[in-house]
Order: C-alpha cells, then structure tokens, then sequence
C-alpha cells in the first residue's frame, strides 16, 4: 500500500474532500487517493456491520475533531481496536457520504497501527 499524503482530520472539510471527488472516476487505472493521519484516539467503541459482521464502524478523533469511520471486510479488527488505550495512526480513503440528504465527510479506513508518537494533551478524551 502506498500512502500518498498525510492530511489530520481537521483538515477533512466537506469542500476539501468534494475537491479529491473531482479526481473521479477512481478504478483500477486511478485509485482513490490514500491518505493517513497519526496519533488519532478511538473514540467510541467500534461496531460491526452488515448481516455478516463483516464491516466494521469506529468514531475517531484527532485534534477535537471526530469522525465516523468504515472499514469494509474488516470486522476481525473489532476486538484489536475496542482493546487499544493509546493513539493509533490510520490510513484511510475520504469520501463524501450522503446519507438521507445529509452530506458528511467518512472515512474508509485502510489500515491502522498503535501510533509511535506521544498522544497531545488536546487529543484526550473530554
């Protein structure tokens, strides 16, 4: 996997990820754009998805800000990620989700790691 730039959820706005949408189509011949951000908190528990458990859906914060994250075919990750108690670096693909016409930013998220940076005191949990 090759991470093409690194990019803090604060970052993240609906109008910066409307812009990597105009880099569409993505396929084969043009992937999705993977981008990472590092010492990212977990915020909620994550949970399963789908009628198989195959998917999997976690909160995660950086910087104040938080964001809902998908990880497709993953749901073998849940037990790792409800088990980490420090930061975490993440690599993930923005999108635009427009759910019952309310449009947000998601992540789909790629891979993950326990982050080898100290977390930042505005990074705790409130």
């Amino acid at each position: 996997m090759s991470i093409d730039a690194e990019a803090p959820l604060s970052q993240l706005t609906l109008n910066t990820v409307q812009q990597v949408e105009q880099l569409a189509p993505f396929g084969a011949g043009n992937p999705r754009p993977i981008l990472c951000a590092s010492s990212v908190n977990v915020a909620e528990p994550p949970k399963k998805l789908g009628d198989s458990d195959r998917h999997l859906a976690v909160k995660l914060r950086q910087h104040r800000v938080t964001m809902r994250a998908v990880a497709f075919g993953r749901g073998e990750w849940l037990d790792d990620l409800s088990r980490v108690d420090r930061p975490i670096d993440v690599a993930y693909r923005p999108v635009v989700n427009d759910y019952r016409g309310r449009r947000s930013v998601e992540l789909h998220l790629v891979d993950w790691r326990v982050s080898q940076r100290p977390a930042l005191a505005i990074d705790s949990p409130t």
